[in-house]
């Protein structure tokens, strides 16, 4: 026989309609990685990464376990204090790399989980693919610190795919069990992917999986309570917990239109995924001829259901609308829109879609373009919200932070808080709850770490000095005060520790140094302020008539 009479016999296997689908979905997260990349570039950040940078280490055993906001986040605290020692935060590209990359691993994951479904590869690939690049959930692919919730989901998925087998228990579930416990350790995210992995077992087996179940719930469980209750206190997040029930049921709802709606893109396309889902399954059921076990099914019905506990578990601890939370654009139940649940829903959601999607194009084939087209016509929007990642919340915080931050330790008197523990409140009080300080930031700049800011404009220069080194502090107990009336204009000035009371009235502070420029004004209603560094001297002007200047 020739040589090439094989080559001919084996083409049509090499180049099988599954092996192309499989190498076009590679192709496509190779082609993204550069990309998302690229698109998040101008990246810094946020209020919650410097719990990590500057709250923590790795040599405190406290650090490691106590809680950010209720979540367990051990695992993803090791890399942040690795990047920090190695390059600090001169550049933001080796954090964003890390939340980029494990994106793309999960939707892998998730083409995995269709594909052990009996999805058709073309299928699996457009619907996989179109997650690649879901710009809705963008907060989760281009802000670093959401390594936290899409780790979660990465080793929950892992666990899943190893525990859906048939036959005993085997070495695969003891790597499940690790992942599993991975997974907790990112976030409270983990919780319900266990939930997620144990009922898998069992819609895959029936109830004589109920071991099987057991062995990758309660181990984690058991684990997980005893981090409940022997780690250290965190952030509290009291505010967010819900007041009532229908908040929650609210958050519920809210949170699955927002996953189908941002998908879709286009108005009503978000309804036409959700039909596809409902009566795909319908017929996907029908087919397989019962009910339970699941079979082949059990992974992505479990996934569907954890999205529904994933939105009643997070409703419950962040649908809440107390204090002044209101105010907030984005509060109370409405929290279920914004991009970090989005994208959590619309993973665990993916892969009974497209089953449903398969099971009608199988009971009428003339569907397959309009259900490719329906999966893909969310895409070019969500693409635009990729290259558009200024629009995220977090990306305008840390884009109007991040000068003052790398400047405020190269102002002359910042030296004078080296060692420090004050906290600092740059713009936002947040900052202070996630434990960035004056002494971390000197320290880092000192050692290289913290880069060298652009030329600072003096007069900004001056208004730093003023908002950071000037704190307002509480006065406890009687304190006999000598107070005289304000003239038009005074000059004083404080030294480091030195407190400055106003009673009856505001005034309007310049921070004017004898070299260099003003400071932009402050207005100071009636309090008590301290000099953290000095010598401040203050231009002071009464706003009012009757204000007294207290030493």
């Amino acid at each position: 026989m020739p040589p090439d009479a094989n080559a001919s016999e084996s083409s049509p296997a090499r180049w099988s309609a599954p092996r192309v689908a499989l190498i076009v979905f590679v192709a496509v997260e190779v082609i993204a990685l550069p990309l998302l990349l690229y698109w998040g570039r101008h990246g810094w950040f946020t209020q919650d990464d410097w719990d990590f940078l500057s709250a923590r280490s790795i040599g405190n055993v406290a650090d490691l376990f106590r809680p950010h906001f209720q979540h367990w986040t051990t695992l993803p605290l090791l890399p942040y204090r690795l990047l920090w020692t190695v390059v600090g935060i001169r550049s933001y590209v080796p954090y964003e790399s890390m939340s980029v990359v494990v994106h793309l691993a999960a939707a892998a994951l998730l083409y995995a989980v269709m594909w052990r479904a009996g999805v058709r590869p073309w299928i699996a690939t457009v619907a996989a693919g179109a997650f690649v690049f879901f710009g809705s959930g963008a907060e989760n692919i281009f802000v670093a610190f959401q390594i936290t919730f899409v780790g979660a989901l990465v080793f929950g998925l892992v666990q899943l795919l190893l525990a859906d087998h048939d036959g005993p228990l085997s070495g695969r579930d003891w790597y499940g069990l690790l992942a599993g416990l991975a997974a907790l350790m990112c976030s409270g995210i983990g919780v319900a992917m266990v939930v997620v992995v144990g009922a898998a077992v069992l819609l895959r087996r029936g109830l004589a999986g109920w071991r099987a179940a057991l062995f990758h719930t309660v181990p984690l469980a058991g684990a997980y309570l005893l981090w409940v209750a022997l780690a250290p206190d965190g952030q509290p997040a009291g505010n967010y917990h819900a007041q009532h029930v229908s908040q929650v049921w609210r958050f519920v709802v809210i949170g699955f239109e927002a996953a189908f709606a941002r998908q879709g893109q286009i108005p009503f396309i978000g309804f036409l995924l959700g039909a596809v889902l409902v009566v795909g399954l319908a017929f996907a059921f029908r087919a397989r001829g019962t009910w339970f076990p699941l079979g082949p099914f059990a992974p992505s019905i479990a996934l569907l259901g954890g999205a529904l506990l994933f939105l009643a578990i997070t409703g419950v601890a962040r649908a809440g609308q107390g204090g002044l939370l209101f105010l907030l654009h984005s509060s109370g139940p409405e929290r279920a829109r914004e991009s970090r649940y989005v994208y959590l829903i619309a993973a665990m959601v993916l892969p009974a879609l497209a089953i449903g999607a398969d099971a009608l194009i199988s009971r009428w084939r003339y569907l397959a373009v309009p259900i490719v087209v329906v999966l893909l016509l969310g895409l070019p929007g969500n693409i635009h919200r990729l290259m558009h990642p200024e629009r995220l919340q977090q990306f305008g915080n840390s884009a109007a932070t991040h000068a003052e931050i790398v400047g405020v330790p190269r102002l002359p008197l910042a030296v004078q808080l080296r060692g420090s523990r004050r906290l600092v409140t740059i713009q936002n009080p947040r900052f202070a709850q996630e434990g960035l300080t004056y002494g971390w930031l000197v320290a880092g700049a000192e050692s290289g770490r913290i880069p060298d800011p652009r030329p600072i404009n003096p007069v900004v220069a001056s208004t730093w000095t003023l908002q950071n080194f000037l704190v307002t502090v509480p006065v406890t107990g009687a304190v006999e005060l000598d107070c005289r009336r304000a003239p038009p204009a005074a000059i004083r000035t404080l030294e480091k520790g030195d407190r400055l009371t106003v009673e009856r009235g505001d005034v309007t502070i310049r921070y004017v140094p004898l070299r260099g420029a003003p400071s932009l004004p402050l207005r100071l209603p009636a309090s008590t302020v301290q000099a953290l560094a000095g010598p401040l001297r203050l231009r002071i002007m009464p706003a009012s008539e009757g204000v007294l200047l207290c030493n």
